[in-house]
């Protein structure tokens, strides 16, 4: 208590003390003011406005601009630039950079959203990549190199499921789960001559189709998709009658040949053949196909009046009976496909017991015959192809 007591005492004496001693001051300076400076203010120090710090101006600050912050600049901001923003920099903006373009050099010409680099008309809009081909304009519509092509035909799966077969002068397309044959296209031959009939048809194994014909003895390559068929020529060897058609083991044909009961290779581009040897077999209709996994050739024909499946030897060319088959055949196409393995064999509507149109069959070795389907073709079925790949076709 007596402490508090002299600390009250005490802080009222020292204010009395400074009161009586502010006034009490005397000015010794030469200036007609009260304080001790020279200058005619009325503050202490030594400049002549009439705040207390030392600089001219007539602000509180110490600094000589005329605001009251603490810089050195004559805005009334905290900080040392002369702009009226709370940022250290002399600009009013956020961005570093003066272009709002985001290309890479694209230049497309016709506003089709297709660089000139992958656009071949860059001066047309209707012209590029994405385009749907027009088959009837003589323009390469969607930049693939072709002209007036037809679209492409693929199955979903990649892998074709399907069998080709020639007549009438048209492309037909086969189901093979089913049987059902649909139209494709009219070939189309070059300067308008007529076609021939053609007994056989097959694929070399890089997918070119050629049809053969024993009315004329030529040989025709199908250009796909555009249906476009071309002579290569006739057989070389004259009078030469080969209705039957098949891949060799490597990018070349073999013929069998009814008229001279013979096995023959033939150049597919040439249409040149060459003798193999002799069935040994008298031969009536005939249908050949090379099997893959055995690497051999098989035929079905009939034999002593009854419908057998043969062993061709590519050697020699002498055909062996390897069973008789449980369904009679008429005329025939036949055709192993590379892609399930199975043989497909058709034929006209009236063999065996007679059929709405022609039937479409699977071939066993055993001489085994199933009934597929029917192909509603509008006539006889003796000649089928089977893709070693997935060649194009026109969408039908």
């Amino acid at each position: 208590m007596k402490t508090m007591l002299v600390i009250l005492m005490l802080g009222a004496l020292l204010s009395a003390c400074s009161e009586k001693g502010s006034s009490a001051v005397l000015d010794s300076g030469a200036d007609s003011d009260t304080d001790v400076d020279s200058d005619t203010d009325s503050d202490a120090d030594t400049d002549s406005d009439a705040d207390s710090d030392a600089d001219s101006d007539a602000d509180s600050d110490a600094d000589s601009d005329a605001d009251s912050d603490g810089d050195t600049d004559a805005d009334t901001d905290t900080d040392s630039d002369t702009d009226t923003d709370t940022d250290i920099d002399t600009d009013t903006d956020t961005d570093t950079d003066s272009d709002t373009d985001s290309d890479s050099g694209c230049e497309d010409l016709d506003s089709d959203w297709w660089c000139a680099e992958f656009d071949c008309v860059d001066t047309d809009s209707t012209i590029h990549p994405d385009a749907i081909e027009d088959t009837d304009d003589g323009v390469d519509n969607d930049c693939d190199g072709l002209t007036d092509e037809e679209e492409v035909f693929e199955t979903d799966t990649g892998i074709p499921t399907w069998l080709i077969h020639i007549s009438d002068d048209k492309l037909w397309h086969i189901e093979i789960e089913t049987a059902v044959a649909t139209e494709v296209c009219d070939l189309v031959p070059e300067d308008s001559v007529t076609l021939p009939t053609f007994q056989s048809v097959t694929f070399t194994r890089d997918d070119r189709l050629l049809a053969g014909s024993s009315g004329d003895n030529s040989l025709w390559e199908v250009y796909l998709p555009s249906c476009d068929i071309v002579k290569i020529g006739n057989y070389s060897l004259p009078s030469l009658s080969i209705p039957g058609i098949c891949p060799d083991e490597e990018n070349e044909l073999f013929g069998l040949s009814t008229g001279n009961e013979a096995l023959y290779r033939i150049d597919s581009t040439t249409a040149e053949v060459t003798l193999v040897g002799y069935f040994g077999i008298a031969f009536g209709n005939v249908g050949g196909t090379w099997v893959e996994e055995e690497q051999e050739i098989y035929s079905i024909t009939n034999v002593a009046s009854e419908d057998g499946l043969m062993h061709v030897d590519k050697i020699d060319g002498s055909a062996t009976l390897l069973s008789y088959l449980t369904e009679d055949f008429g005329s025939v196409g036949m055709e192993h496909h590379p892609h399930n393995g199975v043989i497909y064999a058709c034929t006209n509507p009236s063999a065996g017991p007679g059929y709405e149109s022609a039937p479409l069959f699977e071939v066993e070795l055993d001489g085994t015959v199933t009934f597929v389907g029917l192909t509603g073709l509008p006539g006889n079925c003796d000649n089928l192809g089977a893709p070693w790949g997935n060649p194009p076709l026109p969408l039908f």
